[in-house]
């Protein structure tokens, strides 16, 4: 009787050590600032949306923290090597996710924004570059003056702020900040700007109930041979 008494207090002490074993071991156990969610849906002429995309924005609280961040999330070493060479005094931190593709992204003293991507085994870096007033003629050559216009009127934008993307010091992409319009009040707009643009609409009300109550935080557009893309990035609360 004693000896059985002896295996089960043995049995007990190894489950509770192993389980605190592994609650220290686990790296989702520790406490990181806290972050803003952004997501994104992409419009494409042929595939159906991509609305799996979503981004962890940290604003000026993740500073020395970096390293437990990265542990946290289990961020590739390329993309740590990435910021930790090249950062200097960086005022936001992000991650991006969207199926097999991962991002990194810091903005730093001079307002802009560097990011590296992993995509089909390769790594490619950007940088985005901010501006308002941006020349409509520049939209216009970009996507043409049709959609151009259209886009301007359907979500007011005027001296709005505008980040350029550069890939190998050519611009790919340009990024609208709109003013939190929410999904629901603009699926019109929407609708109307994605089939201007020629882009794949197909079961759009099912993501526009889902997120209708979100809100919009800016309007991507990249010309990809000729082929355009739309991303509406967006968030549940006003941030």
């Amino acid at each position: 009787m004693n000896f059985i008494f002896f295996i089960l207090i043995i049995i007990i002490f190894l489950v509770i050590l192993y389980y605190y074993a592994a609650k220290t071991s686990e790296p989702f156990n520790i406490e990181i600032p806290k972050y803003t969610l952004e997501y994104s849906c992409k419009f494409s002429a042929e595939a159906k949306y991509n609305d799996t995309r979503y981004t962890m924005i940290f604003n000026n609280n993740f500073k020395n923290k970096e390293g437990q961040i990265f542990d946290k999330f289990k961020i590739i070493k390329p993309f740590r090597d990435f910021y930790n060479n090249n950062k200097k005094n960086p005022h936001q931190l992000a991650f991006g996710f969207d199926k097999q593709i991962g991002k990194i992204y810091y903005n730093d003293d001079d307002k802009h924004i560097y990011g590296i991507a992993f995509n089909n085994n390769k790594f490619s870096t950007r940088i985005y570059k901010p501006t308002y007033n941006i020349d409509k003629k520049i939209i216009d050559e970009f996507i043409g003056t049709d959609k151009s216009t259209l886009l301007f009127k359907l979500f007011n934008i005027t001296n709005n702020l505008v980040y350029v993307r550069y890939e190998n010091n050519i611009a790919t992409s340009y990024h609208f900040c709109i003013d939190f319009y929410t999904i629901k009040n603009y699926n019109k707009q929407i609708k109307e700007l994605l089939t201007t643009c020629n882009c794949n609409i197909s079961n759009i009300d099912v993501w526009i109930n889902k997120n209708q109550n979100k809100y919009i935080r800016w309007i991507g557009i990249t010309n990809t041979n000729n082929k355009l893309e739309i991303t509406i990035y967006y968030r549940i609360e006003i941030l």
